[in-house]
């Protein structure tokens, strides 16, 4: 059934490519008032040894982003409308078979056929104010370098992930944000969520927003440097903190009344990321990046996160080809583990337009996503991503 399912799906991609390589030479898309691009990603996952269990699970993600342009539209200067429906799909290989924490494929989520994102955002001079339906990992806490790898630790800090309820892949939350381009290398941005998304159980499809003060809210500011010290060697340093004032963290248990119950208190901390490229030549280059995240200990059961890596770009003289290297540690003060450790390898290539195959190998250290102890797992995976502009 797999086989057949993943042979149907790349028949698809490939109908799909000859047609979108054939309509994105009609018309420039920087006039156009609507864009529609789509995104297809595949994980075939293999656990080899250790973890819960050996075994294989398929995911797939989809998405389809569709951006409206108000001046393209000829209604008015600035303003930009985002439609962003997506479905995730398949198996669960962190909560079956690897059991560990931080979690080794970031499109995992069950089952789910939702709105990511749905909002508005408007530009006055070099400022951006955006209200909607936002994924916070969209502008906060990322790495252009570290998004490449598969661990959903270099996508989005683990202490925001399992700390907090945080707006982020896959359910996200209504909120406001501003960004403010005080010049070329500076940004400042700011941002206030919904303190508790509606969980996916009552709100299956993510239209379901209640905004409730018992929740509080999430608030989140972040300053990034731009290329400080070279333009020819790129780099973006980023320096943020935030503050979820009704937080519940999953271990602030209390009895009240006989019951035990969640304590609702107020959380917050502190993250650093820094994207370098430390060489360059033609479309050669290698580019590292370094995570750091910390919490209150007393709050919160990852009170600490390291993660780092290198990747190296178009060494195999194609400039759509990486390969990389990269660590993810995170602090545990639970199920008598002191960390998870995660390293993945991975390797990254075009195989056709707008077709990616990314095989990719990970150790994690000590899984600590349940309360076994576990014995470190050796993990396969090849991923092929495809991506297009239908117009």
């Amino acid at each position: 059934m797999f086989m057949s399912l993943q042979i149907n799906v790349i028949l698809i991609l490939f109908l799909f490519t000859a047609y979108s390589g054939f309509s994105q030479k009609n018309e420039k898309s920087s006039t156009k008032p609507v864009k529609i691009g789509i995104l297809y990603i595949n994980d075939n996952l293999i656990n080899v040894s250790g973890g819960i269990k050996a075994g294989y699970n398929y995911l797939g993600y989809a998405n389809v982003n569709i951006s409206i342009n108000t001046q393209n539209a000829n209604l008015w200067k600035g303003g930009k409308i985002l439609i962003h429906p997506a479905s995730t799909h398949g198996g669960e290989p962190s909560a079956n078979l690897i059991g560990d924490y931080q979690g080794a494929s970031n499109i995992e989520a069950g089952n789910h056929l939702y709105m990511h994102e749905l909002w508005y955002k408007q530009k006055i001079r070099n400022l951006n104010f955006i209200i909607g339906l936002q994924d916070l990992n969209a502008n906060f806490a990322k790495s252009s370098i570290g998004e490449n790898f598969i661990n959903s630790s270099f996508g989005i800090h683990s202490i925001f992930s399992e700390n907090l309820t945080t707006p982020i892949f896959p359910l996200t939350a209504p909120g406001f944000s501003m960004s403010w381009k005080i010049s070329k290398k500076f940004v400042f941005q700011s941002s206030v969520f919904d303190g508790k998304p509606i969980d996916f159980e009552n709100n299956p499809y993510n239209l379901k927003w209640q905004l409730d003060k018992k929740n509080g809210v999430l608030t989140i500011h972040e300053i990034k440097f731009s290329n400080v010290f070279q333009d020819k060697l790129k780099g973006t340093y980023k320096i943020g903190i935030f503050l979820h004032t009704k937080n519940v963290n999953k271990n602030a248990l209390k009895i009240v009344n006989g019951d035990t119950v969640f304590v609702k208190h107020s959380d917050y901390g502190l993250y650093v990321n820094a994207d370098q490229v430390i060489y360059k030549n033609n479309e050669k280059k290698i580019g590292a990046f370094l995570q750091l995240g910390f919490c209150p200990e007393k709050l919160n059961h990852n009170s600490r996160y390291t993660g780092g890596g290198i990747n190296f770009y178009g060494i195999f003289n194609n400039k759509n080809n990486s390969t990389g290297i990269a660590f993810a540690r995170s602090k545990l003060i639970f199920n008598n583990t002191i960390h998870e450790t995660s390293i993945e390898l991975n390797y990254k290539t075009l195989l056709l337009k707008n077709i990616f195959l990314q095989p990719d190998v990970q150790h994690i250290i000590h899984p600590s996503g349940t309360s076994r102890v576990l014995k470190n797992a050796f993990l396969f995976s090849l991923r092929i991503i495809w991506e297009t502009i239908l117009l």
